[in-house]
């Protein structure tokens, strides 16, 4: 992780741009994120539906969410809070 924040009211923010080669980030059930591809696509599947993302675009995520990234675009950032 780039960057790692703890919030007074006991949250965690983190910025990544390197969210899809971090399985254990991408798996985490905390945290609530936000994914903005810069460069590049990336392909991705939330609940089992296939979603490509390409230059520009954001998708945000709940805990809730089942996420898993099946190729990585150029460069991501990643926008991870935790409630």
């Amino acid at each position: 992780m780039d960057y790692q924040l703890n919030t007074r009211l006991n949250g965690n923010i983190g910025m990544t741009y390197r969210f899809h080669e971090s399985t254990p980030l991408q798996q985490d059930k905390t945290l609530y994120k936000f994914i903005w591809v810069q460069n590049g696509t990336l392909t991705l599947e939330v609940d089992h539906i296939p979603m490509k993302l390409t230059k520009d675009e954001i998708i945000t995520l709940t805990p809730l969410h089942h996420l898993e990234v099946k190729r990585g675009g150029r460069r991501v950032s990643d926008f991870c809070v935790q409630q």
